[in-house]
Protein backbone atom coordinates (compact mmCIF):
# COMPACT_ATOMS: atom_id res chain seq x y z
CA UNK A 1 0.00 0.00 0.00
CA UNK A 2 1.38 3.40 -0.97
CA UNK A 3 0.55 5.53 2.07
CA UNK A 4 1.59 8.67 0.22
CA UNK A 5 -1.67 8.34 -1.69
CA UNK A 6 -3.51 9.41 1.44
CA UNK A 7 -1.72 12.74 1.64
CA UNK A 8 -1.43 13.64 -2.04
CA UNK A 9 -4.68 15.61 -2.09
CA UNK A 10 -5.08 19.39 -2.37
CA UNK A 11 -7.23 21.63 -0.12
CA UNK A 12 -10.16 23.60 -1.44
CA UNK A 13 -12.96 23.94 1.11
CA UNK A 14 -13.33 24.91 4.77
CA UNK A 15 -15.96 22.80 6.58
CA UNK A 16 -16.03 23.87 10.23
CA UNK A 17 -14.04 25.60 12.91
CA UNK A 18 -13.85 25.63 16.70
CA UNK A 19 -11.46 26.54 19.49
CA UNK A 20 -9.55 24.21 21.80
CA UNK A 21 -8.30 25.90 24.96
CA UNK A 22 -4.91 24.18 24.80
CA UNK A 23 -4.47 24.01 21.02
CA UNK A 24 -6.11 27.19 19.73
CA UNK A 25 -8.38 27.49 16.73
CA UNK A 26 -9.03 24.33 14.72
CA UNK A 27 -10.42 24.35 11.19
CA UNK A 28 -11.65 21.31 9.28
CA UNK A 29 -10.62 21.56 5.65
CA UNK A 30 -11.79 19.33 2.82
CA UNK A 31 -9.18 18.28 0.28
CA UNK A 32 -9.85 17.86 -3.41
CA UNK A 33 -9.70 14.25 -4.66
CA UNK A 34 -6.77 14.69 -7.03
CA UNK A 35 -5.49 12.10 -9.48
CA UNK A 36 -4.84 9.45 -6.81
CA UNK A 37 -8.54 9.12 -5.99
CA UNK A 38 -9.20 6.51 -8.70
CA UNK A 39 -6.57 4.19 -7.31
CA UNK A 40 -8.02 4.48 -3.79
CA UNK A 41 -11.52 3.80 -5.15
CA UNK A 42 -10.30 0.64 -6.88
CA UNK A 43 -8.81 -0.59 -3.61
CA UNK A 44 -12.11 -0.17 -1.76
CA UNK A 45 -14.19 -1.68 -4.54
CA UNK A 46 -11.79 -4.59 -4.92
CA UNK A 47 -13.71 -7.31 -3.07
CA UNK A 48 -17.17 -6.28 -4.29
CA UNK A 49 -18.88 -5.34 -1.01
CA UNK A 50 -18.34 -1.56 -1.35
CA UNK A 51 -19.79 -0.14 -4.58
CA UNK A 52 -19.80 3.30 -6.19
CA UNK A 53 -17.14 4.44 -3.77
CA UNK A 54 -16.23 8.11 -3.35
CA UNK A 55 -13.37 9.30 -1.17
CA UNK A 56 -12.47 12.64 0.32
CA UNK A 57 -10.01 13.75 2.97
CA UNK A 58 -10.88 16.09 5.84
CA UNK A 59 -7.81 17.64 7.44
CA UNK A 60 -7.83 19.49 10.76
CA UNK A 61 -5.76 22.68 10.53
CA UNK A 62 -4.49 23.79 13.93
CA UNK A 63 -3.48 27.20 15.20
CA UNK A 64 -0.76 25.61 17.36
CA UNK A 65 2.02 23.47 15.88
CA UNK A 66 3.91 22.01 18.85
CA UNK A 67 2.32 18.57 18.85
CA UNK A 68 4.27 15.54 20.04
CA UNK A 69 2.18 12.77 18.39
CA UNK A 70 -0.20 12.32 15.46
CA UNK A 71 -2.48 9.77 13.84
CA UNK A 72 -4.57 9.34 10.72
CA UNK A 73 -7.90 7.56 10.53
CA UNK A 74 -10.55 6.43 8.08
CA UNK A 75 -14.30 6.99 8.52
CA UNK A 76 -16.68 4.78 6.53
CA UNK A 77 -20.07 6.37 5.82
CA UNK A 78 -22.34 3.91 3.95
CA UNK A 79 -24.99 5.65 1.88
CA UNK A 80 -28.48 5.27 3.27
CA UNK A 81 -27.62 5.84 6.92
CA UNK A 82 -28.91 8.75 8.98
CA UNK A 83 -25.47 10.37 9.16
CA UNK A 84 -24.86 13.61 7.26
CA UNK A 85 -21.61 15.05 5.95
CA UNK A 86 -21.90 17.91 8.44
CA UNK A 87 -22.25 15.50 11.36
CA UNK A 88 -19.21 13.51 10.23
CA UNK A 89 -17.15 16.71 10.01
CA UNK A 90 -18.39 17.64 13.48
CA UNK A 91 -17.20 14.31 14.89
CA UNK A 92 -13.73 14.86 13.40
CA UNK A 93 -13.64 18.33 14.91
CA UNK A 94 -14.60 16.93 18.33
CA UNK A 95 -11.79 14.36 18.07
CA UNK A 96 -9.28 17.05 17.06
CA UNK A 97 -10.25 19.15 20.07
CA UNK A 98 -10.14 16.23 22.50
CA UNK A 99 -6.78 14.81 21.46
CA UNK A 100 -5.29 18.26 20.99
CA UNK A 101 -5.34 18.50 24.79
CA UNK A 102 -2.81 15.64 24.79
CA UNK A 103 -0.57 17.30 22.18
CA UNK A 104 -1.89 14.75 19.67
CA UNK A 105 -3.03 15.94 16.26
CA UNK A 106 -5.10 14.28 13.57
CA UNK A 107 -2.96 14.33 10.45
CA UNK A 108 -5.84 13.40 8.14
CA UNK A 109 -9.26 11.76 8.14
CA UNK A 110 -10.15 9.84 4.99
CA UNK A 111 -13.95 9.63 4.54
CA UNK A 112 -15.17 6.71 2.41
CA UNK A 113 -18.77 6.86 1.14
CA UNK A 114 -20.15 3.77 -0.59
CA UNK A 115 -23.22 1.73 -1.39
CA UNK A 116 -23.41 -1.46 0.68
CA UNK A 117 -26.12 -4.15 0.93
CA UNK A 118 -29.10 -2.70 2.79
CA UNK A 119 -28.80 -5.33 5.48
CA UNK A 120 -25.43 -3.91 6.51
CA UNK A 121 -26.64 -0.38 7.27
CA UNK A 122 -27.63 -1.10 10.86
CA UNK A 123 -25.46 -1.90 13.87
CA UNK A 124 -27.08 -4.89 15.55
CA UNK A 125 -24.84 -5.78 18.48
CA UNK A 126 -26.90 -6.43 21.62
CA UNK A 127 -24.93 -5.73 24.77
CA UNK A 128 -27.12 -5.68 27.92
CA UNK A 129 -27.97 -9.42 28.11
CA UNK A 130 -24.54 -11.01 28.36
CA UNK A 131 -22.37 -9.13 25.88
CA UNK A 132 -23.41 -10.87 22.67
CA UNK A 133 -21.75 -9.22 19.68
CA UNK A 134 -22.68 -9.12 16.03
CA UNK A 135 -25.71 -11.41 15.94
CA UNK A 136 -25.89 -11.02 12.16
CA UNK A 137 -22.14 -10.42 11.66
CA UNK A 138 -22.73 -6.98 10.12
CA UNK A 139 -19.56 -5.70 11.73
CA UNK A 140 -17.43 -8.62 10.53
CA UNK A 141 -18.65 -8.30 6.95
CA UNK A 142 -17.94 -4.58 6.79
CA UNK A 143 -14.54 -4.81 8.47
CA UNK A 144 -13.44 -7.84 6.43
CA UNK A 145 -13.93 -5.83 3.23
CA UNK A 146 -11.46 -3.10 4.23
CA UNK A 147 -8.59 -3.17 1.68
CA UNK A 148 -5.59 -5.23 2.72
CA UNK A 149 -3.00 -3.27 4.72
CA UNK A 150 -5.24 -0.22 4.91
CA UNK A 151 -4.05 1.95 7.83
CA UNK A 152 -6.19 1.97 10.97
CA UNK A 153 -8.10 2.99 13.00
CA UNK A 154 -11.21 2.66 10.82
CA UNK A 155 -14.58 3.84 12.17
CA UNK A 156 -17.97 2.91 10.68
CA UNK A 157 -21.02 5.19 11.01
CA UNK A 158 -24.23 3.15 10.86
CA UNK A 159 -27.90 3.24 11.81
CA UNK A 160 -28.96 1.55 15.03
CA UNK A 161 -31.71 0.73 17.48
CA UNK A 162 -32.05 1.52 21.16
CA UNK A 163 -29.84 -1.40 22.25
CA UNK A 164 -27.11 -0.94 19.65
CA UNK A 165 -25.04 2.11 20.49
CA UNK A 166 -21.34 2.04 19.74
CA UNK A 167 -18.44 -0.26 20.42
CA UNK A 168 -14.89 -1.14 19.55
CA UNK A 169 -13.37 -4.58 19.25
CA UNK A 170 -10.81 -3.72 21.93
CA UNK A 171 -13.40 -2.64 24.49
CA UNK A 172 -15.55 -5.69 23.83
CA UNK A 173 -12.61 -8.02 24.36
CA UNK A 174 -12.05 -6.39 27.72
CA UNK A 175 -15.75 -6.64 28.57
CA UNK A 176 -15.57 -10.29 27.55
CA UNK A 177 -12.82 -10.95 30.08
CA UNK A 178 -14.83 -9.18 32.76
CA UNK A 179 -18.09 -10.93 31.91
CA UNK A 180 -16.42 -14.35 31.83
CA UNK A 181 -15.00 -13.78 35.29
CA UNK A 182 -18.55 -13.05 36.46
CA UNK A 183 -20.01 -16.15 34.84
CA UNK A 184 -21.71 -14.31 31.97
CA UNK A 185 -21.84 -15.38 28.34
CA UNK A 186 -19.48 -13.72 25.88
CA UNK A 187 -19.74 -14.58 22.19
CA UNK A 188 -16.76 -13.44 20.09
CA UNK A 189 -17.19 -12.53 16.42
CA UNK A 190 -15.89 -15.20 14.07
CA UNK A 191 -13.37 -12.96 12.32
CA UNK A 192 -11.63 -11.24 15.21
CA UNK A 193 -8.61 -10.09 13.22
CA UNK A 194 -10.71 -8.05 10.78
CA UNK A 195 -12.23 -6.14 13.69
CA UNK A 196 -8.96 -5.07 15.28
CA UNK A 197 -8.60 -1.30 15.61
CA UNK A 198 -12.09 -0.68 14.24
CA UNK A 199 -15.08 1.03 15.83
CA UNK A 200 -18.80 1.11 15.03
CA UNK A 201 -21.00 4.07 15.97
CA UNK A 202 -24.77 3.97 15.54
CA UNK A 203 -27.03 6.94 14.93
CA UNK A 204 -29.22 5.97 17.89
CA UNK A 205 -26.46 6.91 20.30
CA UNK A 206 -23.41 8.08 18.44
CA UNK A 207 -24.60 11.51 17.37
CA UNK A 208 -23.53 12.69 20.79
CA UNK A 209 -20.87 15.27 20.10
CA UNK A 210 -17.96 13.22 21.50
CA UNK A 211 -18.89 9.76 20.19
CA UNK A 212 -15.92 9.50 17.80
CA UNK A 213 -13.17 10.63 20.23
CA UNK A 214 -14.68 8.39 22.94
CA UNK A 215 -14.56 5.28 20.73
CA UNK A 216 -11.06 6.16 19.50
CA UNK A 217 -10.06 6.30 23.16
CA UNK A 218 -11.03 2.65 23.54
CA UNK A 219 -8.85 1.73 20.57
CA UNK A 220 -5.85 3.76 21.71
CA UNK A 221 -5.91 2.62 25.33
CA UNK A 222 -6.08 -1.11 24.91
CA UNK A 223 -3.61 -3.87 24.14
CA UNK A 224 -5.46 -7.14 24.53
CA UNK A 225 -4.09 -9.83 26.81
CA UNK A 226 -6.14 -12.88 27.79
CA UNK A 227 -7.84 -12.33 31.11
CA UNK A 228 -6.78 -8.69 31.37
CA UNK A 229 -8.91 -5.57 31.24
CA UNK A 230 -8.11 -2.17 29.84
CA UNK A 231 -6.70 0.64 31.96
CA UNK A 232 -9.57 2.91 31.01
CA UNK A 233 -12.31 0.93 29.30
CA UNK A 234 -14.49 3.52 30.95
CA UNK A 235 -13.61 6.08 33.58
CA UNK A 236 -15.33 6.02 36.96
CA UNK A 237 -13.80 9.33 38.00
CA UNK A 238 -16.13 11.70 39.84
CA UNK A 239 -15.87 14.34 37.10
CA UNK A 240 -17.17 14.56 33.55
CA UNK A 241 -14.59 13.43 30.98
CA UNK A 242 -14.12 11.86 27.55
CA UNK A 243 -14.08 8.25 28.77
CA UNK A 244 -16.77 8.41 31.46
CA UNK A 245 -18.85 5.25 31.75
CA UNK A 246 -22.10 7.26 31.91
CA UNK A 247 -23.03 8.78 28.51
CA UNK A 248 -24.63 11.71 30.34
CA UNK A 249 -21.22 12.58 31.81
CA UNK A 250 -19.09 12.19 28.67
CA UNK A 251 -17.61 15.47 27.44
CA UNK A 252 -14.47 16.62 25.67
CA UNK A 253 -12.25 16.84 28.76
CA UNK A 254 -9.25 14.47 28.73
CA UNK A 255 -7.50 13.82 32.04
CA UNK A 256 -3.70 13.87 32.00
CA UNK A 257 -3.40 10.16 32.86
CA UNK A 258 -5.56 9.36 29.82
CA UNK A 259 -3.21 11.40 27.62
CA UNK A 260 -0.27 9.31 28.86
CA UNK A 261 -2.06 6.11 27.86
CA UNK A 262 -3.20 7.43 24.48
CA UNK A 263 0.31 8.60 23.55
CA UNK A 264 1.64 5.08 24.20
CA UNK A 265 -0.61 3.54 21.52
CA UNK A 266 1.28 1.98 18.60
CA UNK A 267 -1.30 3.58 16.29
CA UNK A 268 0.20 6.99 17.05
CA UNK A 269 3.41 8.33 15.55
CA UNK A 270 5.80 10.77 17.12
CA UNK A 271 5.94 14.09 15.29
CA UNK A 272 9.36 14.62 13.74
CA UNK A 273 10.47 18.22 14.03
Amino acid sequence: MNYKLLSALFPFLIHAAAACASCGEITIRQNSPGRTNNELVRLWEGNGLYRHVSIKTLTPVYEKNDFTHEFSLTLVQPRGTEWTDTEIAGQILAAAKAYGQCDIRIKSAVVVSADVPIGLLELRNVIPAGFTIGDDKTEVELASAIPDNWPKPVVFFLNGHEKAWAYTDEAMKALGAISASNGLEFVEPAAFVSLENTAFISSSFGKASNALPHELGHIFDYEYKAGASSDIIHSHDDFDNLMNFDPDHVNGHVASYMCDIFRASPLLRQVVR
